[in-house]
């Protein structure tokens, strides 16, 4: 029997832990799709893959345009195949008290961390309720579950990607589609780098009882995880790889 290919997108996978995920899936042997508003970096992470022998393309997709959103899925299905694994790695970070926040800054942040997730889950859906059959892992944060002092819209987000990740997953649990969480704490990617440049990573570190920040391959391996056959009989969970930061 000729086994079914795999494929996934993986937006935000220009950098970060999204790229460390492109990688070890393509190693795999699954056919990634790296999305990222940044072209010129999804490229590369694109044209890294294919020089290793990997089957990987590339898409300037911004998950906050639901149109653009519905076109990289088409683009996709109709150059790699129906999508089976989605990856939603793809977010901003947002900072300041609620009493400072402005309008626009407020919903850019759920914009892009939850209607980007959204607007990706809908059309990945399209392609996988018709064969009965799916993967889906979204990123939260440690923000999401605990909630983050210096960033309530984000918290906000990341704790709505938690909620409607397992609304979906109660809904299509019986049509072969599998929906998890990932909700890392602080790792050590671009994303931490207004951060760092501010001088505020090393007292979030301070919190963190091994006393380091995660890595983007150590994300990485547990949604790799999750994408695999040994994660088969879970779905609508949230696993928080944080350092003991909260347990």
């Amino acid at each position: 029997m000729k086994k079914t290919k795999n494929v996934a997108v993986i937006t935000g996978a220009g950098s970060g832990i999204g790229k460390a995920v492109a990688q070890i899936l393509a190693a795999r042997g699954i056919i990634v799709c790296i999305a990222d508003i940044n072209f010129k970096a999804a490229e590369e992470v694109c044209a890294a893959l294919q020089k290793d022998g990997h089957s990987a393309f590339a898409w300037q997709t911004d998950v906050t345009d639901s149109a653009a959103v519905a076109k990289t899925f088409l683009e996709i299905a109709q150059k790699a195949g129906p999508v089976s694994m989605l990856i939603t790695s793809a977010g901003i970070p947002g900072h300041g008290a609620v009493s400072e926040l402005s309008d626009p800054l407020w919903s850019r942040v759920l914009s892009v961390n939850l209607d980007g997730v959204f607007f990706c889950m809908r059309e990945a859906l399209k392609q996988m309720l018709p064969v009965r059959r799916g993967i889906i892992v979204n990123i939260s944060s440690l923000c999401g579950m605990a909630g983050c002092a210096s960033s309530p819209s984000y918290s906000a987000a990341k704790a709505g990607v938690i909620g409607l990740s397992k609304s979906v997953a109660r809904r299509h649990t019986e049509d072969g589609i599998r929906i998890n969480v990932v909700a890392p704490g602080v790792t050590d990617t671009p994303f931490v780098e207004p951060d760092r440049k501010m001088g505020k990573l090393a007292k979030g570190i301070e919190k963190i009882p091994m006393g380091r920040m995660g890595t983007a391959v150590e994300i990485a391996e547990v949604i790799a995880f999750l994408c695999s056959d040994s994660a088969a009989f879970m779905t609508g969970q949230v696993i928080s790889p944080n350092g003991g930061q909260i347990i």
